[in-house]
C-alpha cells in the first residue's frame, strides 16, 4: 500500500491505517518526518482502542516528540497498552517504575511488568528482569534466576545479556564456573554488539544504572 492509499484509509477511519500513517510520519518513511502529525494520527487510532497506538503515544510523551514531554502521560498510555498485553509497553512501564519516571518508584511493580513482557519473549524485558534478580530489586537476589533470564535474552542475540552471562560463567555466579562457556558467550556478545539494531528499539527508554 502506497502512502496516498494509506492516507485515504486513515481518513476514512481505519484505526490500523491511522496508526501506520502515524508511524510513517514518526519515522519519515515515504513522507516528510513530522512528529506532530504522527501524534495526531496516533491519537485518532488510540481513540478507537488500537493498542499499538497507545504504546506509540507513550513513546511520544516520554521523549517529547510532537508534544510537550510528560512522563505521567507516557505512563498513562503505556499502561493502557500493557494491560492489553503489549510486551513493549509492559517493558517501558516497568522501566518507568524502576526509574520513578511519571510514577512513584516501585521495583516490585517493575518486576511484575518485566516478567509479563519477558514471558512473551521480549528480549529487552528478559535482560532487565535478569538485572532485577542480580541486584535484588523488587525480588530476592537470585543469581540463578538472573542467569536464566540472561540466557534467554542472549539466545536471542542480546549482547549485554551475553556479556553478563559470560561473567557469570567466569566467576561462578548462579552457575558452575566454566571458562569455556564464558568464552563462548563473550564471543557472542562481541559479535552481536557490532550488528545494527532494529530502528524500532532506538526510541525505547533506557534502564538506568
Amino acid at each position: 500500500m502506497n502512502i496516498e492509499e494509506l492516507k485515504q484509509r486513515a481518513a476514512s477511519g481505519d484505526a490500523e491505517a491511522q496508526y501506520k500513517l502515524g508511524e510513517c510520519y514518526y519515522n519519515g518513511d515515504d513522507i516528510k518526518q513530522d512528529d506532530e502529525a504522527a501524534v495526531l494520527w496516533f491519537k485518532e487510532s488510540a481513540g478507537q482502542g488500537y493498542t499499538p497506538a497507545y504504546k506509540a503515544l507513550g513513546e511520544c510523551y516520554n521523549f517529547g516528540y510532537g508534544v510537550e514531554q510528560d512522563y505521567e502521560e507516557a505512563v498513562k498510555w503505556w499502561r493502557l497498552a500493557a494491560e492489553q498485553g503489549n510486551a513493549e509497553a509492559q517493558n517501558n512501564l516497568a522501566i518507568a517504575y524502576a526509574n520513578g519516571d511519571g510514577v512513584e518508584q516501585n521495583y516490585e511493580e517493575a518486576v511484575k511488568w518485566w516478567r509479563l513482557a519477558a514471558e512473551q519473549g521480549l528480549v529487552e524485558a528478559q535482560h532487565n528482569l535478569g538485572y532485577a534478580y542480580k541486584r535484588g530489586e523488587g525480588v530476592e537476589q537470585n543469581f540463578e534466576e538472573a542467569v536464566k533470564w540472561w540466557r534467554l535474552a542472549a539466545e536471542q542475540g542480546e549482547a549485554f545479556a551475553a556479556h553478563n552471562l559470560a561473567i557469570c560463567y567466569r566467576m561462578g555466579y548462579g552457575v558452575e564456573q566454566n571458562h569455556e562457556e564464558a568464552f563462548k558467550w563473550e564471543l557472542l556478545a562481541a559479535e552481536e554488539s557490532g550488528r545494527p539494531k532494529n530502528s524500532a528499539s532506538t526510541k525505547t527508554p533506557p534502564l538506568e544504572g
